[in-house]
């Protein structure tokens, strides 16, 4: 009789026992899920760097490209508005030595012109 109380005794912390390891396997289970989501969201989270990181590299590098051509620009532009000047210069040059020769010229006809009144008169 002792034996069977001793024996139902231990089959009902036996069922308890399993009780509990059936609600620590669902508690794993819980856990391991929101462990395997919390992974994907970090490998998520992750890849989402590394294709910031290369964007940001991408976005860098053109920048860098268009600062150069922006620098090559504004010296060709700088190149030519330099040509433009020396030739705007060499014509003014120009301008003002045919204007004196001009002026002179004006001056020896303005000479003949009043000679030529003079004999006439």
């Amino acid at each position: 009789n002792i034996r069977k109380h001793a024996e139902f005794e231990l089959n009902l912390q036996l069922g308890k026992m399993r009780q509990e390891v059936n609600e620590h396997k669902e508690d794993l289970k819980i856990v391991q899920t929101e462990r395997d989501f919390l992974e994907k969201e970090l490998k998520s989270r992750d890849e989402m760097v590394v294709k910031l990181t290369e964007e940001a590299d991408v976005a860098r590098d053109e920048l860098h490209s268009a600062q150069k051509n922006f620098e090559d620009e504004i010296k060709d532009l700088q190149r030519r508005l330099n040509r433009k000047d020396d030739e705007m210069q060499r014509k003014e040059a120009r301008l003002l030595k045919r204007c004196e020769e001009m002026t002179i010229e004006l001056g020896e006809k303005s000479t003949e012109i009043d000679e030529l009144r003079t004999k006439n008169q």
